[in-house]
């Protein structure tokens, strides 16, 4: 559900959904539910939770340096931090 609202920008129903899926499984989140709950906090305006989430997503694809995830989570991070030291 966190996925399809994720696709539809639907920002508020996507954090929800993705916020249950990662809870649904704490100690083996899935690396793009938490890419993309950062992104969806990020574009609701909440940077610095945003920005926890990117970490994590970084911390949990280092393993997979060919995987596009990493990109896109370092990206994003890189991006919150910015936004983050402006505050």
């Amino acid at each position: 559900m966190g996925t399809l609202a994720f696709t539809a920008k639907n920002w508020p129903e996507a954090e929800a959904g993705l916020r249950k899926s990662i809870d649904a499984l704490p100690q083996q989140p899935d690396p793009i539910a938490v890419f993309r709950l950062s992104v969806a906090l990020d574009m609701q305006g909440k940077y610095p939770e945003a920005l926890k989430y990117a970490n994590q997503a970084v911390d949990l694809t280092k393993d997979r340096p060919d995987s596009g995830a990493v990109k896109a989570a370092r990206d994003e991070k890189d991006r919150l931090t910015k936004l983050n030291m402006g505050k």
